[in-house]
């Protein structure tokens, strides 16, 4: 009987288990990646209607501008890069600007040297290398700002540029 009883038992686990492997597993969902919404225009005028709000100029930036991209971030950040370098080395500046006190940059490395300066009557925290900028922040009127420069720039060749765009 006990015999018996060990036999049944063992075959149902053997069917059991045969069944279990010969079902098919549903596919994994997708694994899908999170990204932001970057629309693409061609003025500052477009990128200022779409985010609504006025946008700092970097066309006169004392660069040999190659080529400005007006975008903008989720409608939210409005981006504009700079690339320059005829009369120079080859480099890009990324300027972002958004309403409230929010770091915008996207930057979150770690740089040698963190210091705040004055330009223009504007607190504005300058990260980068000892006497080098390679990103600045600021808030002003409402709104955070900042500027990446790619390669970075010496600390007084950054507060001209937002000198200029401040004005």
């Amino acid at each position: 009987m006990m015999k018996k009883l060990f036999v049944m038992i063992l075959a149902a686990m053997m069917i059991f288990s045969a069944a279990a492997c010969g079902k098919k597993k549903e596919p994994a969902e997708p694994k899908v990646m999170s990204t932001f919404q970057l629309e693409k225009y061609a003025s500052e005028e477009e990128l200022e209607d779409a985010v609504g709000f006025s946008v700092e100029d970097l066309r006169d930036l004392p660069v040999t501008i190659s080529e400005i991209q007006y975008q903008a971030i989720a409608g939210e950040i409005a981006q504009v890069i700079v690339l320059y370098g005829e009369d120079e080395e080859p480099g890009r500046i990324v300027f972002r600007k958004s309403a409230g006190e929010d770091d915008n940059s996207g930057d979150y490395n770690r740089y040698d040297s963190e210091r705040t300066v004055e330009v223009d009557g504007t607190a504005v925290m300058l990260k980068g290398s000892e006497g080098a900028a390679a990103l600045a922040l600021w808030q002003r009127d409402g709104f955070t700002c900042s500027m990446a420069f790619d390669p970075e720039v010496p600390e007084d060749t950054a507060a001209a540029y937002l000198s200029e765009i401040m004005k």
